[in-house]
């Protein structure tokens, strides 16, 4: 029993604590609170600003001399409000000398001593999305006593709540989409060879007119090759070279006659070949190469080299040495023994013949001619992927080139050419996510292809994965890709506004190398971009009255900005609602402007 009533006088004893505590500890707070104007909460600029694709919320907490009590945490909650929603960020506290920092999970910087008082600063970043361009932050302000009696949180003072800054610019986010989509193919002609043979038997260089194949000889005439190259549509024939031979067996003077003789057999046999299938080129004497090799000592090697033959290295050292042919010819007869034979009946017929190759070049008819057969719907007219090329790189309309793509991918369903613009047209049309499903299984089937990479780099700048698309744009770089205005646009995104400015080309006047320009606040450097822009549009115009707006020149402002409403009249709304003015919306030079 005395146990029990000992233990009750303990929690009664504690709970008068707790009380007393309340009536006094709160004080402080009161106190606090009817000083709380001294503590002032600033930012540099009451407009922030948009940087790579985030707002940046930075302010410093001013606290007072002999304010701030010893034991006394302070709870600023900034608090970002935009088309009706709020979004809390990350509380930031301050605490007293006296207060528990380790309980309380205060950072120590974050210490007010109370005689001296103190300088805070917080920062956070939040990323940027649309609607918040007229967003509107506040402080939430509160104060409580660090205790060990959790009942103390009641003595709270009530929340204050500041206005912090009001709009975002939202320049930054104005990149224009003019990044390098590669595209792939080209529109030049491509150079094609046929390629024929004529085999002679032993000693012996007759054909016949009307021959198709050797008879009482395995290997046959190998001509339709040619004669399908020369008959084809939509090909320039350029010449026909021929060289006739002889295998490197016999006397070398029977065998130099074989070998010419070879030669004019060969050119009068090609060209009744020709003149058979109409072919018109025959009576052009420059247009056929006929060359001739007494003795063909390098086919011998060759053969030697990949047949199965004993001795074949000892062969190939006497063909390599500084001998005389017919010593070398008598030397490998006895090395080889009754393997000669074998020589004789399986490799050196394939060395009397003549090598024949027809040199074409694609066709390509003019963009007009190849628009009017589209225009009338005689795509199977064309003669050769390169005028589909042509073709589609000459239509403004996307759907019109993404038609054109895709009969190209269907023509040649073992290129990559096809389907690489496809996923270009994709991105044109900002279906960044669509084209990338295209791009990377096609990078896993061609590896090394330049374009691919690029192309998935900038898919990946249009998704924000800023990181990875520069690892692809320096890869395909290294591939002699230029990427020196993709990889500026995303220094721009990512903020390195000074590393945009020395990437992009010297010689390019674009919107963008502008953009950088002004974002590093180089207002000259930007105003002279600007003005070499050739055909400047609104959105150009704009850009200048920005530029003027910033270098608190107001003429420049307004002579750009009228001339930018009067190309676009939406901007007349734009301007009344961008930050980049909100210093010059009252005055009467930026009423008579945007009239």
């Amino acid at each position: 029993m005395k146990d029990f009533v000992t233990q009750r006088k303990h929690i009664i004893f504690a709970s008068l604590g707790i009380l007393i505590f309340l009536s006094f500890g709160c004080n402080p707070i009161k106190k606090m609170q009817k000083n709380l104007d001294l503590v002032k909460v600033k930012v540099a600029d009451e407009t922030l600003e948009v940087h790579a694709d985030s707002i940046e919320v930075m302010f410093k907490t001013y606290i007072p001399e002999k304010f701030f009590h010893k034991r006394a945490i302070l709870k600023l909650e900034p608090i970002l409000i935009y088309n009706q929603d709020s979004l809390f960020l990350d509380p930031f506290f301050v605490a007293g000398e006296k207060v528990d920092l380790e309980i309380n999970q205060i950072n120590p910087d974050h210490t007010v001593a109370y005689k001296e008082g103190g300088t805070v600063e917080y920062s956070t970043i939040v990323p940027y999305k649309e609607g918040m361009k007229n967003s509107i932050i506040y402080i939430l302000t509160s104060y409580k006593i660090d205790s060990e009696y959790d009942e103390l949180d009641v003595c709270i003072c009530d929340v204050k709540k500041d206005k912090l800054s009001e709009g975002v610019i939202t320049t930054s986010q104005s990149v224009q989409p003019t990044d390098n989509i590669e595209i792939a193919g080209s529109v030049v002609g491509e150079k094609i060879v046929a390629n024929g043979t004529i085999y002679y038997k032993i000693n012996s260089s007759r054909l016949s007119k009307g021959q198709t194949a050797s008879k009482d000889f395995e290997l046959p005439f190998v001509i339709e090759p040619i004669k399908d190259l020369a008959i084809k549509n939509g090909m320039k024939i350029e010449n026909l070279k021929m060289h006739s031979q002889a295998s490197p067996d016999g006397k070398m003077k029977l065998n130099e006659k074989l070998a010419k003789n070879r030669k004019k057999s060969s050119l009068t046999y090609i060209k009744y070949a020709l003149e058979e299938i109409g072919f018109d080129a025959v009576y052009d004497s420059s247009f056929y190469s006929p060359d001739e090799t007494t003795e063909d000592w390098k086919g011998l090697k060759d053969l030697i080299s990949k047949s199965d033959i004993e001795n074949k290295s000892d062969i190939v050292k006497i063909i390599n040495s500084d001998l005389a042919l017919d010593v070398k010819e008598e030397n490998i007869k006895k090395l080889t023994g009754e393997k000669w034979d074998y020589l004789a009946s399986d490799i050196l017929p394939k060395l009397r013949k003549t090598e024949i190759s027809l040199v074409a070049k694609t066709l390509i008819r003019e963009i007009d001619s190849l628009q009017k057969l589209y225009d009338n719907g005689q795509l199977a007219s064309l003669y050769n992927k390169q005028e589909l090329l042509l073709l589609a790189f000459n239509q403004e309309d996307f759907d019109k080139q993404m038609e054109l793509f895709e009969l190209y991918k269907k023509n040649n369903p073992d290129e990559y050419v096809g389907d690489n613009n496809i996923a270009g047209i994709h991105l044109m049309k900002g279906k960044a996510q669509t084209s990338l499903e295209i791009l990377e299984p096609l990078a896993e089937k061609y590896p090394n292809k330049k374009e691919i990479i690029s192309n998935i780099g900038l898919c990946y700048r249009y998704l924000g994965r800023y990181d990875t698309a520069m690892t692809l744009y320096e890869q395909a770089e290294s591939m002699s890709v230029d990427e020196r205005n993709n990889k500026a646009i995303l220094n721009i995104k990512t903020a390195d506004y000074d590393l945009a400015v020395s990437t992009f080309e010297e010689n390019r006047y674009d919107y963008n190398r502008a953009l950088a320009f002004t974002l590093n606040k180089d207002f000259e450097g930007a105003k002279n971009v600007i003005d070499k822009i050739e055909d400047k549009t609104a959105i150009d115009f704009y850009l200048r009255a920005i530029v003027g707006a910033r270098s608190k020149d107001i003429d420049l402002l307004t002579t750009s900005l009228t001339r930018a409403i009067k190309l676009d009249s939406s901007l007349r709304e734009k301007a009344k609602g961008d930050y980049e003015f909100k210093k010059y919306w009252t005055k009467p030079e930026f009423e008579n402007a945007i009239r």
